[in-house]
């Protein structure tokens, strides 16, 4: 779990091996979205599934836990997509997190 900003990135089967790792992301987002939804809180989300780099980044003296790569970065540009979407499409996934969640969750195709 890293704060960057009003950017929080959370990450599922990297410190410790997970079983579906993206239906508890896609659960845990749509979770998310609803409890902030009904404090009237809008958000947008993007995720992705891959490896990344993680951990303490930085020089000796200015460490940070981060959270770095490709699936990082394309989880984030989803996220920013997200954004142009009504509340509907507040999280965009990739195809690969949608083959993922085929048996619990219902994803539908947009423009993007």
């Amino acid at each position: 779990l890293t704060f960057t900003g009003d950017l929080v990135q959370v990450t599922w089967n990297t410190i410790a091996t997970c079983a579906q790792k993206e239906i508890r992301a896609v659960t845990a987002a749509l979770r998310l979205h609803t409890r902030l939804e009904s404090a009237n809180i809008a958000i947008s989300m993007g995720l992705d599934v891959g490896p990344v780099m993680l951990g303490n980044l930085g020089c000796p003296d200015l460490k940070s836990f981060s959270i770095i790569g490709g699936v990082a970065r394309r989880a984030q540009v989803l996220e920013s997509l997200a954004r142009h979407y009504n509340a509907q499409y507040s999280l965009l996934v990739t195809p690969q997190v949608a083959d993922g969640v085929t048996t619990s969750h219902v994803c539908c195709a947009v423009d993007v």
